[in-house]
């Protein structure tokens, strides 16, 4: 999961296209994001899962909205057997209104419930 998680950042990345090509100031918020975000999966690339999970947890207190920084701090939450956590993230993620494919994430389903489930389908 760890790879094809971070091959979907990696792709949001690249589909953003124009506003990709343009030039972000590093110290404003968006290039703060950026930074903590590529900080936090160079980390869970390198197998260090906690200081993936305070980059990304610093991403996400920039930009909230930011589905691949929940799904990251999902991921590595969960790698760290920081279930509670990772059921947080992916409830934070449901309630925004994105739905999660489980047979391309299924390491998700170790913390899939019923609850979980019934969010997805409002979705």
């Amino acid at each position: 999961m760890k790879t094809s998680l971070i091959a979907l950042a990696v792709l949001a990345a690249v589909v953003a296209g124009p506003a990709a090509a343009q030039k972000i100031d590093p110290a404003s918020d968006l290039g703060r994001f950026h930074a903590l975000r590529a900080e936090g999966m160079a980390a869970l690339q390198k197998d260090d899962r906690q200081t993936a999970l305070d980059r990304l947890t610093q991403a996400g207190e920039i930009l909230p909205d930011s589905p691949s920084v929940l799904l990251l701090k999902a991921q590595a939450a969960l790698e760290l057997k920081r279930k509670p956590a990772a059921r947080a993230a992916l409830i934070d993620y449901l309630k925004r209104g994105l739905v999660l494919d489980l047979g391309r994430y299924p390491e998700f389903n170790a913390i899939w419930d019923a609850d979980l489930e019934s969010l997805q389908a409002a979705n």
